[in-house]
């Protein structure tokens, strides 16, 4: 970022406790201490003289994640609605890669939409009454990540019962069911 940190292997005060040079007639090495986000940068080697580059280097520092959060947007949830669930997490570098499970297995259906940003992934579909009680997964990871993180969260539907009235087949007329005022009738 053109910000010149040694000259002939002398690096200014103001420096000396992130940078460390060592040059000889053969090589120059450069070292980094307590490297931070903004550390990510290109570091180049270059003669003075001529101002030809030796060599260049891209260095990426890579962050955690921090653990993510997921969010319903609705609290009473109805069969046939739209829902979002929001995964977020902060600070990875390179961002996370979000990954979306219903019941542990991978979500891929193309009738759910997923939108994502570098701090969150939001997962948008209707539920139904085979959504309750359904556990859904969002995980993230990074290069810097052994293991993925995971958060959870159930769905709690709420939809209308769901009935069959079955008539005796002599009581059925054009799929109407018949019945004779003041008679007993047996719905089962």
């Amino acid at each position: 970022d053109a910000l010149m940190i040694s000259i002939n292997g002398k690096i200014p005060n103001i420096y000396e406790k992130m940078y460390r040079t060592d040059l000889t007639n053969q090589f120059s090495t450069l070292e980094l201490f307590h490297v931070k986000r903004e550390d990510s940068t290109t570091y180049i080697c270059q003669t003075f003289e001529t101002q030809t580059i030796l060599c260049q280097y891209n260095l990426v520092v890579l962050i955690k994640p921090e653990a993510p959060s997921l969010t319903i947007d609705e609290e009473n949830i109805q069969e046939y609605q739209t829902v979002k669930l929001t995964c977020s997490s902060l600070n990875g570098n390179p961002p996370p890669r979000y990954t979306w499970y219903r019941n542990g297995t991978l979500v891929t259906s193309l009738n759910q939409q997923v939108s994502t940003t570098d701090i969150t992934s939001i997962y948008t579909f209707n539920v139904s009454r085979f959504d309750n009680q359904v556990k859904y997964e969002c995980q993230i990871s990074n290069q810097a990540l052994a293991v993925p993180l995971r958060v959870e969260q159930y769905l709690h539907v709420k939809y209308r019962p769901y009935t069959e009235i079955v008539a005796q087949p002599s009581m059925l007329l054009n799929e109407k069911i018949i019945g004779i005022e003041s008679h007993e009738q047996k719905l089962a």
